[in-house]
């Protein structure tokens, strides 16, 4: 590449050097980056609750994410047809072992070229979850529950040392006005907003183990660039199980 096409790195030391990772790291990182996008994606999803409906477009209105130490990680998405009042939801949660997709492609090659790399999709366990009104009430307490701690902004105190069972957690509530979003460590607690926390992951786990109501289709609207690339990768992938 010409120099002039490069982007200039100034600072005042006198040498910048740029180098590229070790392999393993960049396989890692590029897993965490798809997870990040079936994690962060669908923004919203178009819903037919039967093949002669008109479509329903739901938006995401919530977003909890956990990493945890044993190297998985697990988001639940939220999607509503209004962000501020609720009736029908949608459930969308994604699991994802790293270390069990790291040792599948420690397995496959030794010496990843970069065409396994681009082409090697997270084995993320993914439930998208229609709950209709009559279902939702419980659940949509829990949210408000949850908006009455969060809403106006919260704290983050210091914690004191303590035996550690996650990395980070992230909070995504958006509204009509704007957002809260937030993500921390153990070292720091809301003793109250992690118990509405806990206790709306308790509820919504329970809606995707026993699936509710049966309907007709579901569309997820991807937007980022790399969605086509991803999905196409993705669907080759399902055809060959």
């Amino acid at each position: 590449m010409p120099s002039d096409k490069c982007p200039k790195e100034l600072g005042n030391a006198e040498n910048i050097i740029s180098k590229t990772t070790q392999e393993k790291f960049r396989v890692i990182k590029k897993l965490e980056k798809t997870f990040d996008f079936i994690s962060e994606e669908p923004l919203t999803i178009s819903l037919k609750k039967a093949e002669s409906s008109k479509a329903e477009l739901f938006t995401r209105i919530l977003r909890i994410r956990i990493w945890l130490l044993e190297n998985k990680n697990i988001s639940w998405n939220v999607f509503s047809k209004d962000r501020e009042i609720y009736q029908d939801l949608i459930i969308r949660k994604v699991v994802w072992n790293l270390d069990k997709d790291a040792k599948r492609l420690k397995k496959k090659n030794k010496d990843i070229d970069q065409k396994v790399l681009s082409e090697f999709i997270p084995s993320a366990d993914i439930r998208n979850i229609y709950i209709p009104p009559s279902q939702a009430k419980h659940l949509i307490k829990l949210i408000n529950q949850l908006d009455a701690e969060i809403a106006e902004g919260f704290i983050l105190k210091k914690k004191c040392r303590s035996k550690r069972k996650w990395k980070k957690l992230e909070v995504l509530r958006l509204y009509n006005w704007g957002q809260i979003h937030c993500k921390w460590s153990p070292n720091r607690k809301n003793k109250d907003v992690q118990k509405k926390i806990r206790k709306l992951l308790l509820e919504l786990d329970k809606f995707i183990e026993k699936f509710g109501q049966n309907i007709f289709e579901m569309t997820l609207n991807y937007y980022s660039e790399d969605s086509g690339k991803i999905i196409k990768i993705w669907e080759g992938q399902n055809e060959k199980r």
